[in-house]
Formats: C-alpha cells, structure tokens, sequence
C-alpha cells in the first residue's frame, strides 16, 4: 500500500495527502459525523441513494474533496483526505478528468 492519497487531475498530481497524518480527536469525531449525516442518504450524479454502500460513500468525498482543493479549504481537504484513508484503506489514487462537458471522477484501488 502506498504511503500517499494523490489527487490527479487531468493527469497531473495536484495534491497528496499522507496517511500517516495525525488527527485530533475532534477532527476524528467529524469523520463519524460525516458518516452519521450519509446514514441519511446522499446525492450522487443526481439520484438519491437512501443507503449508500462503502464506495458510494467514497465517491460522495471524493467529491467534496475536489470541491475542497478548488476552493483552497484546506480543513476540508485534510478532513475529506482522513476519512477516505481511513475507511477506504485500499485507495491510493482519485483521477478527475475533465471533458468538454463533464467531470469524471475514478477512485483507484491498490491491486
């Protein structure tokens, strides 16, 4: 398993994130919270899904993330950044490309 979550855009490493950063208790706490508020359902690519499974909820972030690193919040990209590697442990890359219209966004697993 790699050491680092990389964010590629269009090709290009924009962002890493080490999994062995720290996190305090209360930012602990915000990654359950996340969890408790997607127990609710979330949107993805305009359905609703009432009970999102592990990888939904993955992708759900993985969203918000990008979301975060495009506006420069950086609470939320360490916070988006904690929860994916810690409820995802596989994941070692999410590739946005961007095409004439649309977004497509891949959560890349270690094999």
């Amino acid at each position: 398993m790699q050491n680092l979550l990389k964010l590629d855009i269009d090709g290009e490493v924009v962002f890493e994130f080490d999994r062995n950063t720290r996190l305090p208790g209360r930012q602990r706490d915000f990654l359950d919270k996340m969890d408790e508020d997607m127990d609710r359902g979330i949107r993805l690519a305009e359905q609703h899904i009432a009970e999102p499974d592990s990888l939904q909820r993955a992708r759900y972030v993985a969203m918000h993330l990008l979301q975060a690193y495009t506006e420069n919040n950086q609470p939320m990209l360490t916070a988006t950044c904690a929860y994916l590697v810690q409820r995802v442990p596989g994941l070692n890359t999410i590739e946005v490309v961007h095409a004439a219209d649309e977004t497509q966004l891949r959560l890349i697993l270690d094999q």
